[in-house]
């Protein structure tokens, strides 16, 4: 014969009620959470509800705790008990915040409200988070939650609030390290994210370097530019890259003849023609023609310098035959540096060039085998 099935009866509540022993209350919650999801009867599922609501009531924290462990993932959980405990103290609430399927929206935002770190960081972690309590926790909880939210890929955090996170707590190195660990991110925002660690590297410099404010700012350029031409090279749509940088004026010149200077033609394609307000079509077509690179580089207002660059740069693609082959982006990058720094390191004085130079030159050596022969 097959053994019984364990079933629920008025005894166990009974038990529950009359039962000193915490350890014993505990059973009882093991046994009837064990049932519930099981297919019980209409009676026995009525009595377990019961037992439930006296358990949230309990005077034992371990008893609401063994309680909340048991049906944190389950979805027939009266919403009444599901709320109770999730009011609870951090023992007992914080595994029904993270999994429960019976805590709606309006129940998890006014969590995230109440203020608790340890609550918002649970509700951050739900694989199930939906766009408007995510905007809440960005808007609201403290960074230690944001950061949580940022780090859950299986949270619907929208493009939006990835932004609005790094206006009110970009500046936290926690927040930083998840935003930039994001499987994907927009360009936008991880252009952004550069310029905030760019600020981060600059108070480090200048506190542990003991470097003058004009060196550090310096640094911090130098970073920046390499970091935003990574993501040239990483983005999807170079366009929306350009886009912001324009409108949010970081399309410097430094940064565009930077680009022509290591091999990212579309960059600077894509860079003059929006400057220009030109199609990126005809951008194409003046920049690899001497005279309409220098009417193109003159209707963006760039330097006479920088268009001096712009033509020995594109003067020595043609000769290398550059087309994007393995290794001709570094044996490209060495021979314009070369020719750079040989044609013009002695004859400008002005401090925009000489920055500019600088800013080549720090690019740094190239390596035996990348050097053209």
């Amino acid at each position: 014969m097959s053994e019984a099935r364990a079933t629920i009866t008025q005894a166990d509540l009974d038990r529950l009620v009359a039962e000193p022993s915490a350890d014993s209350r505990i059973a009882v919650a093991e046994k009837v959470g064990a049932l519930f999801d099981a297919g019980i009867s209409d009676r026995e599922r009525a009595l377990a509800i019961g037992i439930f609501r006296a358990m949230a009531r309990d005077a034992e924290v371990q008893v609401r705790a063994a309680l909340s462990r048991r049906l944190k993932a389950s979805p027939d959980l009266p919403h009444d008990v599901a709320t109770k405990l999730a009011a609870d103290v951090d023992q007992v609430s914080l595994p029904l915040l993270q999994f429960s399927p019976v805590l709606n929206e309006e129940d998890l935002v006014a969590i995230v409200r109440s203020g608790a770190v340890s609550k918002q960081s649970a509700v951050a972690q739900r694989q199930d988070l939906t766009g408007p309590v995510a905007d809440v926790i960005v808007e609201v909880a403290a960074p230690a939650a944001v950061a949580t939210l940022i780090a859950n890929e299986r949270a619907a955090v929208s493009d939006n609030a990835l932004e609005r996170a790094l206006d009110r707590v970009g500046a936290e190195v926690s927040v930083q390290e998840a935003m930039a660990h994001r499987r994907l991110l927009p360009v936008r925002v991880a252009e952004r994210l550069v310029a905030l660690a760019s600020e981060s590297l600059r108070d480090y410099v200048a506190t542990h370097h003991n470097l003058s404010e004009a060196a550090t700012a310096d640094l911090v350029l130098d970073a920046r530019e390499r970091a935003t031409l990574g993501l040239s090279a990483a983005a999807a749509d170079v366009r929306e890259l350009i886009d912001h940088l324009f409108q949010s004026g970081r399309l410097t010149e430094a940064i565009i003849v930077r680009a022509l200077c290591t091999g990212d033609f579309d960059f600077f394609e894509h860079a003059l023609a929006r400057m220009a307000g030109i199609p990126v079509s005809n951008s194409y077509r003046l920049t690899h023609d001497p005279a309409g690179l220098e009417r193109l580089m003159q209707r963006c207002g760039l330097s006479k310098t920088s268009t001096a660059i712009a033509l020995a740069a594109v003067e020595t693609s043609r000769e290398l035959q550059y087309d994007g082959n393995e290794r001709d982006r570094q044996r490209y990058e060495a021979r314009v540096i070369e020719r750079v720094l040989t044609q013009f390191a002695h004859t400008i004085a002005d401090d925009d060039a000489g920055y500019l130079l600088r800013r080549l030159a720090g690019l740094g050596t190239p390596s035996p085998e990348s050097t053209p022969s």
